[in-house]
């Protein structure tokens, strides 16, 4: 049995083609999608139905409003001059006291605490060396182990 393809109808050569046209559509739909705007619309027909229900003459106020600007310079005023004034005006300077008290000061307390002092015993503890220290701290489970060497293999 023969195959009854004809070349011309093989779409499988146009493969790459098809997916790139897939991709540039699909960018130029989101292109779209992003730049376009809304404009906001008033709805005019809401706006005449209302003003011809309502026949109201509407008075306009005519506003004068007066501003008030400064004269325009003389055209052949000469510049002013500007004149340099030394500084002679002597400046004090302020004192200022402190706050802090000194030694020699007395301070006076309006009410005076009787403190009771309270004797504690202080537990000193002795620095021992270690070439004293002959019995090894044990690990819990290892104190049945006899001699030094098998208590730190029981350890390790």
């Amino acid at each position: 049995m023969e195959i009854k393809k004809s070349n011309t109808a093989d779409l499988e050569k146009y493969t790459k083609l098809f997916r790139l046209f897939g991709l540039v559509l699909t960018m130029l739909v989101v292109y779209v999608a992003l730049e376009y705007k809304v404009y906001e619309t008033t709805s005019k027909g809401l706006e005449i139905i209302s003003n011809t229900d309502f026949e109201e003459e509407k008075e306009v106020l005519e506003i004068e409003i007066e501003q008030n600007l400064p004269p325009p310079p003389p055209q052949n005023a000469a510049p002013e001059l500007i004149e340099v004034v030394e500084d002679v005006v002597d400046v004090e300077e302020a004192i200022l006291e402190t706050t802090e008290t000194d030694e020699s000061e007395r301070i006076e307390v309006a009410e005076i605490v009787n403190i009771v002092e309270v004797e504690q015993e202080e537990e000193f503890v002795e620095d021992v060396p270690f070439a004293i220290i002959e019995d090894v701290p044990v690990y819990p489970g290892c104190e049945k182990e006899k001699g030094k060497k098998a208590k730190k293999d029981c350890l390790s």
